[in-house]
C-alpha cells in the first residue's frame, strides 16, 4: 500500500470532455513537491483510470479509506462538485454525490477540514441546502477567492506554516475529551426532560428536511440493503446517509408522505444502531439520540396515519432510547447530567417493559445494565439471570446466549461470584467466537472478559483477549469499543505488563 497521504482533496468524478480542473492538478502537484502527498481521485492519471474501472460503491469506499488515512481534508468548492453515486447493477443514480459523502465522512471522523470557495462557485439548490445543513461543521469561508489565491493558501498548509493541532491520543486524554464533548452538548442542547412524548428535544440534522420530488421507494430500499450488508460501521453509516438523502425529499414531518414513513423508521433504526457502535453518544445532530428522536416523530406520524402497520412501528422506541441514555451516561461525570441520563434511561426501559411484546430479554438486559451503573448489583444480576434463562429456553441462538452469558458474568464481577462470573464470560466469548458474524458483541465480550482477568490477576490472558478484540474492532469500525480496549490496556501497562505494539 502507498504511504498515507497528508491531505485528501474532495473529489470530482464527472468532468465534461474528461478534462480535470487545472486547479486540482496544481494542488496535487504541490503535495508532491513538498513531500506531503495530496490524495486526489483524478491525479495521477493512473489512479484516475483505476478508479474509473471500479464499481461505484467500491470507488466510494476507496475514497473514504483514504480520508481515514489522511491528516487533513481539503474541501474545494469550484464550478464542478462531482457526480451522484451510481446504483450498482443499474443505470440509475442516488441523490447523494461522492463529494458530499466525503464531507460526511470527514465530519464523522473529526478531521480538520479546510474549505476553499472559488469566485466562480455557483451551487445548484440541492448542494446549497446541503452546505447550509453541514455549514457549522464545515466552517464555510467568509469570502470567495481566485484559483491563484486558493493555491497559495493550500501551499501554506502543505509547506507547514499552518498545521492541524497535534492531538494527545492517550486513552485518558481521549476519554476526557469525549466526556467534555458529551457534557457540553448535553448542556447546550439537552433539556434533561423525558422523551416519553411525541415531541423529542432533538432530531436528526435538526429535522431540517425540505419537501422535494418524492423519492423512489426502491432506491431507498436498495441503499438500506447495501448498508445492512456492511459489517464495518462507518461504511454502514455512509450507505445509510445515501438512504436518508433519498428520503429527505419526503420529510416525515410533512403531510402527504405517509407511504415513506416505514422506510424512514427502518433507516433511522439502522442509523441509531450503527452510530451506537461507532460512538455517536451525545446530543449531536448526526448522533444516535437525534436519530431516535426523529424515529419517535415518524412513529407518532404513523400513529396518526391511516396506513396499516404493525403495532411495533407505532410504539415509541423506548428500549433504544433507554440504551442510548445509558451509553451517554458512561461519558458524563458524576453529577446532574449523569444522574439525569440514567434517570431517563430508567424511565424509558420502564415504559418499554410496561408494553406487551417486543424483545423482553433485550429490555431486561438494558434494565440490568442501568441497575449495575447505579450500583444495584443484586437486582442487576437477577435481571441478567432472567435474560440468560429466556434466551436459553427460547433457543435464540449462540450469539444471543453468548452475549447473555458475557453480561451476566461481568455483572458478577462486582459481587461475590467473581470466579464463577469469569467462567460465564469465558463461555460467552467461546460461543460468540464460534458464531463469527457478530463482531460488536464479540469485541464487547472480549473487553469485559479482559477486565475479568485483570480483576483475578491473570494479566497475560487479559492481554490475549484485548489483542484479539482490537483486530476485530478495527476491521468492523467499532470506535466506541476501541477506546474501551485502550483503557483496559492502559490499566495493564500501569501494572507493568508488557503489551504488544498494537495495544500501546
Amino acid at each position: 500500500m502507498e504511504r498515507p497521504p497528508f491531505a485528501f482533496l474532495s473529489s470530482v468524478f464527472e468532468d465534461p470532455k474528461d478534462e480535470p480542473l487545472p486547479i486540482r492538478q496544481r494542488i496535487w502537484a504541490l503535495g508532491e513537491a513538498y513531500g506531503r502527498p495530496v490524495w486526489a481521485a483524478d491525479f495521477p492519471p493512473l489512479r484516475r483510470a483505476r478508479l474509473s474501472g471500479l464499481a461505484s460503491l467500491d470507488r466510494l469506499d476507496e475514497c473514504l479509506r483514504n480520508i481515514q488515512r489522511s491528516q487533513i481534508f481539503i474541501c474545494l468548492l469550484h464550478k464542478r462538485h462531482g457526480s451522484s453515486v451510481e446504483i450498482p447493477g443499474t443505470t440509475e443514480k442516488w441523490r447523494a454525490s461522492y463529494f458530499e459523502l466525503e464531507i460526511f465522512e470527514a465530519v464523522l471522523l473529526g478531521k480538520p477540514i479546510y474549505v476553499f470557495e472559488s469566485d466562480i462557485f455557483a451551487p445548484e439548490q440541492p448542494l446549497q441546502e446541503l452546505l447550509n445543513t453541514l455549514g457549522p461543521a464545515l466552517k464555510l469561508p467568509d469570502r470567495r477567492r481566485s484559483d491563484d489565491a486558493i493555491v497559495k493558501e493550500v501551499e501554506r498548509l502543505l509547506a507547514g506554516d499552518v498545521l492541524p493541532n497535534k492531538v494527545d491520543s492517550s486513552p485518558p486524554r481521549q476519554y476526557e475529551s469525549i466526556r467534555r464533548l458529551v457534557r457540553s452538548f448535553a448542556r447546550g442542547r439537552g433539556s434533561g426532560r423525558t422523551h416519553l412524548t411525541d415531541r423529542p428535544e432533538l432530531e436528526l440534522l435538526g429535522g431540517r428536511f425540505q419537501a422535494d420530488t418524492a423519492p423512489e421507494a426502491a432506491k431507498v430500499e436498495r441503499a438500506i440493503a447495501e448498508a445492512r450488508a456492511e459489517s464495518n460501521k462507518l461504511e454502514r453509516l455512509t450507505r445509510l446517509w445515501i438512504a436518508i438523502r433519498e428520503l429527505a425529499g419526503a420529510p416525515y414531518g410533512k403531510r402527504g408522505f405517509d407511504g415513506f414513513l416505514p422506510l424512514w423508521n427502518a433507516a433511522l433504526g439502522e442509523w441509531a444502531n450503527a452510530g451506537s457502535w461507532f460512538g455517536l453518544h451525545a446530543h449531536l445532530y448526526m448522533g444516535c439520540l437525534a436519530a431516535l428522536g426523529s424515529m419517535e416523530r415518524v412513529r407518532a406520524a404513523l400513529r396518526d396515519s391511516k396506513v396499516t402497520m404493525p403495532d411495533s412501528l407505532r410504539i415509541a422506541p423506548h428500549g433504544a432510547l433507554a440504551s442510548e441514555f445509558y451509553a451517554m451516561a458512561k461519558y458524563l461525570p458524576p453529577g446532574k447530567w449523569h444522574n439525569s441520563a440514567l434517570s431517563l434511561a430508567g424511565e424509558h426501559i420502564d415504559g418499554a417493559l410496561k408494553r406487551r411484546g417486543g424483545d423482553r430479554a433485550g429490555q431486561l438486559s438494558i434494565r440490568a445494565s442501568i441497575r449495575l451503573a447505579r450500583g444495584d448489583v443484586a437486582r442487576a444480576v437477577a435481571d441478567y439471570r432472567r435474560v440468560l434463562s429466556i434466551r436459553t429456553a427460547e433457543s435464540e441462538g449462540s450469539d444471543y446466549i453468548g452475549d447473555a452469558e458475557s453480561e451476566l458474568g461481568f455483572a458478577m464481577l462486582s459481587g461475590r461470584g467473581r470466579t464463577k462470573g469469569v467462567a460465564y464470560q469465558e463461555c460467552g466469548v467461546e460461543r460468540l467466537t464460534k458464531v463469527g458474524n457478530r463482531p460488536g458483541l464479540l469485541v464487547r465480550a472480549k473487553r469485559k472478559l479482559a477486565i475479568g482477568y485483570v480483576e483475578t490477576g491473570d494479566f497475560q490472558a487479559a492481554v490475549e483477549q484485548l489483542a484479539g478484540a482490537s483486530d476485530v474492532a478495527i476491521e468492523a469500525g467499532l470506535l466506541d469499543q476501541l477506546l474501551g480496549l485502550r483503557l483496559v490496556a492502559m490499566r495493564l501497562a500501569q501494572k507493568g505488563v508488557d503489551l504488544p505494539p498494537a495495544l500501546r
